[in-house]
Parts: structure tokens; C-alpha cells; sequence
């Protein structure tokens, strides 16, 4: 089954920049170009945060060359080039996910309730939201704010408080 949600790392000052609205591109040497526009990207901030602290929707994902990345994104990456070059380095290709909205949720939720209750792993760079990750999505504190087009898989409207930042 295809899911429209997917949780990936992020480095804590890159979310930083997300959550102030200066990023608005994502890069990634790899990443499911099947994920549709309108998809729902929770925001895991890796070490030494380690919790889920936020979400962003997917507006597009855009397959290119690095230089091509490059030139349609670098304003809105937040990154020096030199520290592009390296991270696109050896690679043919690479993505820019353009984000929408963008949302830190008020109470982020640790690595250590993740692992307990959804027997969660950090992803090296993303992994669906699939199997007992599903539950997240009905958590009071995943807040997004179309929240209220999210139903869970048994089709019942979640419930939860409506907060954007």
C-alpha cells in the first residue's frame, strides 16, 4: 500500500531554518520521487535532539542534476555551496523537496516514546509512515494544519488540537 506520509532526519539546524520559513527546499541524494505533492513529511531532528519535532507538506519533488539543484535552489536550501559540493559529491543526480507549510509541534515527541511505542528506528534519511507508525499520525501531538482532512485507517476524524508555529 502507497503511503502520502513520510518521516526523514534532519540535521537540528536545518530544522531550525524549516521552522523559520528560510528553508523551503530540502535536499536529498535520494528520495521517493512517488511520493505525491500534497504528501505530509514529519520532521525527525537528529542528534542531539532526537525526537519528532514537527512536520512540513510536500509541495513538489524535483529530480535533477546537482549543478541543476544548484541553480534552482540555492536561495532557498540555507546551505553554502561548499557544504553542497560535499554533500553531492560522487553523485549523478540528486532532489529538491519543496516544502509548503511548515509546523514545530508544541510538545516534540522523544526518540525513546518513539522507539517504545512504534518500535521506531531514526531513518538514515526517510522512511514511511507504514505498519505500527500509523498510529502516530492519530497522536494529539502531530498538529498540522490540515489536520482535519486526516482520518485514520478506520476512517474515523482523529481527534486533536489544531496548532501551527
Amino acid at each position: 500500500m502507497q503511503t502520502s506520509e513520510i518521516i526523514i532526519s534532519i540535521r537540528p539546524e536545518h530544522v531550525r531554518n524549516i521552522m523559520a520559513g528560510r528553508k523551503t527546499v530540502e535536499l536529498r541524494r535520494r528520495f521517493p520521487e512517488s511520493l505525491a505533492a500534497g504528501g505530509l513529511m514529519l520532521i525527525y531532528a537528529s542528534s542531539p535532539e532526537q525526537a519528532l519535532v514537527g512536520a512540513a507538506r510536500i509541495e513538489n519533488v524535483r529530480r535533477m542534476t546537482p549543478a541543476g539543484l544548484w541553480r534552482s535552489f540555492r536561495e532557498q536550501v540555507c546551505v553554502p555551496r561548499e557544504y553542497f559540493n560535499a554533500y553531492f559529491a560522487g553523485a549523478d543526480e540528486g532532489f529538491g523537496v519543496v516544502l509548503g507549510w511548515a509546523v514545530r509541534f508544541e510538545v516534540p515527541i522523544p526518540v525513546s516514546e518513539l522507539k517504545e511505542r512504534f518500535s521506531f528506528s531514526p531513518p538514515q534519511s526517510y522512511r514511511y509512515v507504514r505498519g505500527t507508525l500509523i498510529g502516530l499520525l492519530n497522536d494529539d501531538r502531530i498538529q498540522v494544519p490540515d489536520r482535519h482532512e486526516h482520518r485514520d485507517r478506520s476512517g474515523r476524524q482523529p481527534s486533536g488540537r489544531l496548532r501551527a508555529h
